[in-house]
């Protein structure tokens, strides 16, 4: 079977990579991170990462066309302007960068699936997102599945693979705590998880 070719944009600690794993998926996975501690956390729980360039705004369309065609695109903008946690001024540079590359991705293969993540913000920011992405984003709180509080919204064309809302799987964090102290609760870390593993 071929190889899933995934471009990741402000990759972080290759969650994306990290999803493929676990569903046992064969891929290729392209990251681009400016971050160096980012790097290093990624690269310490996955080998095989190809780090094709670390800053997005200097990738052009000879590089998409050289590494590509790509079938997944993955790319969560800087939230720093757009969070209601910040100064909510927005700066739309790296978005429309992004949606660029995409449209470069989706020269040479028209089939491209690809999400693109955010925080919730305020209207007015959101519009405008949306206007640039070309379409309206999902609003979903990792809290229906996880023990953490976190709305993002999430431009895709995977719609049938994204369901909203998700079911609400209850975890409730203090009953979670509430079976013993924290020094006896086992800690997982990424590292231990998916150390040695390889992008096939």
């Amino acid at each position: 079977m071929k190889k899933i070719r995934v471009l990741s944009l402000f990759d972080g600690k290759s969650c994306g990579a990290i999803s493929l794993l676990d569903l046992g998926i064969e891929f290729e996975y392209y990251a681009i991170e400016i971050d160096q501690t980012a790097r290093l956390l990624s690269e310490s729980n996955i080998n095989g990462i190809k780090r094709v360039e670390n800053d997005v705004s200097k990738v052009t369309r000879d590089l998409i066309k050289a590494l590509g065609p790509f079938d997944i695109f993955l790319a969560g903008p800087p939230c720093q302007t757009f969070s209601v946690a910040g100064k909510q001024q927005g700066d739309f540079k790296l978005l429309k960068k992004t949606v660029q590359i995409l449209r470069w991705c989706k020269e040479f293969n028209p089939e491209i699936k690809y999400l693109i993540e955010n925080v919730k913000m305020k209207d007015k920011l959101l519009k405008r997102f949306e206007r640039i992405v070309g379409h309206k984003g999902r609003l979903i709180n990792s809290a229906l599945i996880s023990y953490q509080s976190r709305e993002r919204y999430y431009f895709t064309n995977l719609k049938e693979a994204l369901p909203c809302p998700i079911e609400d799987k209850s975890l409730d964090c203090a009953k979670f705590i509430s079976h013993g102290p924290l020094s006896d609760v086992k800690r997982f870390k990424l590292s231990d998880l998916f150390k040695n593993k390889k992008v096939k």
